[in-house]
């Protein structure tokens, strides 16, 4: 039997979500790793804002060791960090994605999402548009406080978390964030640094 194409919609290919792909890769033919990047910060390239620097792509995009059945492309997506430059950043994120799809005929069997938002919203998106299982790893901030902020974020990510088909997150407190958005679906908690694994 063939093994599956995967398609990770992230935001970055760099410490945990590069080592977690790099490990996979003995088990897909291919990975392609479409990573968000903001060209606005590449302004610390020239003017050292530090503010900028993390979110580089230098910071976002580690090369170093990458396994041959891996492609990683950058989906450029220009926005400032204000509230509602964020909540457009979902629709904007998604453009990007698809002409890096159609730009390179990218085939893919099955989508895992790093993050509920902007990454979340893509890949529910896409699991619509290509009827593909969608897998959504939801990491931190973007679980336990951005859904808890106001009704937009509440109801774009229950949306996007019951879009999915499996949801992986790293700590307990995340399940309980979940739970309180009313999300039916089956959970996995695989703890950052561990190899264990817990079900819920």
């Amino acid at each position: 039997m063939e093994k599956p194409n995967l398609l990770i919609i992230s935001h970055t290919y760099a410490t945990f979500v590069k080592d977690q792909v790099n490990q996979m890769a003995p088990h897909f033919n291919m990975i392609y790793v479409l990573v968000r990047t903001n060209p606005l910060a590449e302004i610390s390239r020239i003017i050292p804002v530090s503010y900028l620097i993390p979110f580089s792509v230098a910071q976002k995009i580690d090369l170093s060791n990458k396994p041959e059945n891996v492609h990683v492309f950058q989906t450029p997506v220009l926005y400032l960090p204000t509230d509602s430059g964020y909540e457009k950043l979902g629709r904007n994120h998604l453009r990007s994605v698809e002409r890096v799809i159609q730009q390179h005929s990218l085939k893919f069997d099955i989508i895992h999402a790093h993050f509920t938002w902007s990454a979340g919203y893509v890949g529910s998106k896409l699991k619509e548009k290509y009827a593909v299982p969608f897998i959504i790893t939801a990491h931190g901030m973007d679980i336990y406080d951005m859904p808890f902020r106001n009704a937009f974020y509440k109801e774009t990510i229950s949306s996007i978390l019951n879009s999915a088909d499996h949801i992986i997150t790293v700590s307990s407190n995340n399940v309980q964030c979940i739970q309180r958005l009313e999300v039916q679906k089956p959970v996995s908690v695989i703890l950052n640094g561990y190899n264990d694994a817990v079900f819920f």
